[in-house]
């Protein structure tokens, strides 16, 4: 979650705001934005797609963890 939020702090405010605001629209109504999750595949969590972003995370009944907010083509390297 660390990584995440300093993740967040690099990214222009109005990127970071936009991908705020979709978390907690996820977290309030995940059926909404359904089409923009997937599961990842050989690894545990899921991802959200804002925009050329990639939200990394993990979920229980409850909880959202962010784990990595990162550029498309930065976000499944590490």
């Amino acid at each position: 979650m660390r990584r995440a939020i300093r993740d967040l702090a690099k990214l222009p405010k109005k990127d970071a705001k936009r991908i705020v605001d979709k978390i907690k629209q996820y977290a309030r109504a995940p059926d909404e934005l359904a089409n923009n999750v997937t599961e990842m595949i050989g690894e545990d969590g899921k991802r959200l797609r804002v925009g050329n972003y990639r939200i990394l995370f993990d979920e229980d009944d409850r909880v959202v963890t962010v784990l990595r907010v990162r550029k498309r083509d930065e976000a499944y390297r590490d």
